[in-house]
């Protein structure tokens, strides 16, 4: 390991980064210890501290890590917009304290299998990017959703829950939505989504559209259609529920990777 370290530190800032985090996981710390002389652990951890805190300082820490408990084996790929035909489309899905589970594991479960590259993107400034969703399940973000705004995506998708009111407070989120529909990419929400996050942003525009049924009255200025469990408005594509979360990733592999790719996964799924 200690090899392994100083080859990284001489051939890579971003590793600096890493090393100096994985110091302040204990476990990782004297694992260190394990492999190199005492001494020159103890004199590893200030440093690793200076790294830190200039790193903090800098706002650089959350590009270079997808969460604080990484080791000395490389970066978790963030993927990016694709940019050439037959490269994977790539998501984003926003998650908090309080998402439902079921709408944000689903779908990126579909999406995933549909060919799609997924990153969670943990909401809410989150240690190491874990959420609690609604129902007490608790979920690992890719990366912080500040580390997001500069990055492109195919499709960015909000899932619903309580944690709507988080993604619809986030305004490095609503800035990434809103230069998606700017620039005519996809993006959209299920649940709570639609009318917590979208409407109030400006992000629905009048063609229709669906929400949880008891959100209803907050769907002013659309084609509100209460008896559609996923909706398609141009690039925007709104759902339901937990119950149609597994509908709303097929309608996306059929959008973004092909008919026939979705028809397949929903063979597989029995769906």
């Amino acid at each position: 390991m200690a090899g392994e370290a100083v080859e990284w530190i001489s051939t890579s800032e971003e590793s600096h980064l890493i090393i100096g985090l994985s110091i302040f996981n204990t476990s990782q710390f004297w694992d260190l210890r394990e492999h190199v002389p005492p001494t020159v652990a103890f004199i590893f951890l200030p440093i690793a501290t200076m790294v830190l805190a200039t790193a903090l300082s800098h706002r650089r820490i959350l590009r270079c890590l997808p969460s604080l408990s990484v080791k000395f084996t490389g970066l978790n790929p963030v993927a990016t917009m694709s940019t050439s035909e037959g490269e994977a489309p790539a998501v984003l899905i926003p998650i908090a304290d309080g998402t439902e589970e079921i709408e944000a594991i689903a779908v990126a479960d579909v999406l995933t299998r549909g060919g799609m590259k997924v990153t969670l993107a943990g909401v809410g400034r989150k240690l190491q990017n874990i959420v609690t969703m609604s129902q007490g399940t608790k979920a690992q973000g890719d990366i912080a959703i500040e580390a997001c705004v500069d990055l492109n995506f195919d499709l960015i998708m909000c899932p619903g829950g309580p944690g709507a009111q988080h993604l619809h407070d986030c305004a490095e989120l609503i800035t990434m939505l809103q230069k998606q529909k700017h620039q005519g990419r996809y993006y959209g929400g299920i649940c709570a989504a639609p009318a917590v996050v979208l409407i109030p942003h400006g992000l629905l525009d009048a063609g229709p559209a669906t929400t949880y049924p008891s959100y209803g009255e907050k769907m002013k200025g659309v084609d509100y259609k209460p008896d559609e469990r996923v909706v398609v408005n141009g690039k925007c594509v709104t759902s339901q529920g937990p119950g149609t979360a597994i509908e709303m990733g097929l309608k996306l592999v059929e959008l973004l990777v092909s008919g026939e790719k979705a028809k397949s996964v929903a063979q597989a799924l029995i769906a």
